[in-house]
């Protein structure tokens, strides 16, 4: 007959729960802020400048994520971010005017975009890496487009998909010409910025002359 367990060996951990470390929460880092704020907006007759400070993000692939069940349905990654531009343009429109209400450009009439990307640049771009301001840029970096991710046709899907509708635009499908440019930001602590002009597209085609 096996003698009973004493109450000691009930109460044993095991060593693999003893060296257990819970993980650390990721912190976000202050170089890739949260939002963006607009510092300066205006509006013209037929046209608006807009500059926005933040880091410019770009668009993600929608996944598929399932629900309940077996039913799917797809996951828009970008829909946050999105969501905290259209905001910051839509309080910065409201404060040059008050009466805005509804999209500066009409459904029909055809827009120009032309957006810069100024990216966050890397500490190699400055003279003293704790001084990251464009005054202290080295002279090879001042004048430098950037080759580098993200995508030139995902940031530029990312703001005209949503955070451009019912504010500047009535719709994406307006947008008949686009300039867009991909360099490394050269305004303030140079963490980023985005730099967008649109206007009532008037051009002539050469076909018509």
């Amino acid at each position: 007959m096996s003698s009973p367990r004493s109450p000691r060996a009930r109460r044993r951990i095991k060593p693999s729960r003893m060296n257990f470390t819970p993980p650390i929460p990721k912190r976000k880092s202050q170089d890739d802020p949260n939002g963006f704020s607009v510092e300066d907006c205006s509006i013209g007759a037929s046209d608006v400048t807009i500059l926005v400070k933040g880091k410019p993000r770009s668009w993600k692939r929608p996944a598929p994520r399932l629900l309940k069940g077996r039913e799917i349905s797809i996951f828009n990654p970008s829909a946050q971010e999105q969501k905290l531009l259209h905001d910051a343009l839509s309080a910065a429109l409201r404060e040059v005017d008050r009466n805005h209400h509804r999209p500066i450009f009409g459904p029909n009439i055809p827009v120009f975009v032309s957006i810069n990307f100024l990216l966050p640049r890397p500490a190699s771009h400055f003279n003293h890496k704790e001084n990251r301001s464009a005054g202290n840029i080295k002279p090879q970096y001042r004048s430098k487009f950037s080759s580098v991710v993200p995508d030139l046709d995902n940031l530029l899907k990312f703001h005209l998909d949503t955070p451009f509708k019912g504010l500047l635009l009535h719709d994406d499908r307006q947008v008949t010409s686009v300039f867009v440019r991909k360099m490394y930001d050269v305004l303030g602590d140079c963490k980023g910025h985005t730099e967008i002009h649109m206007q009532e597209d008037t051009f002539i085609s050469h076909y018509f002359n």
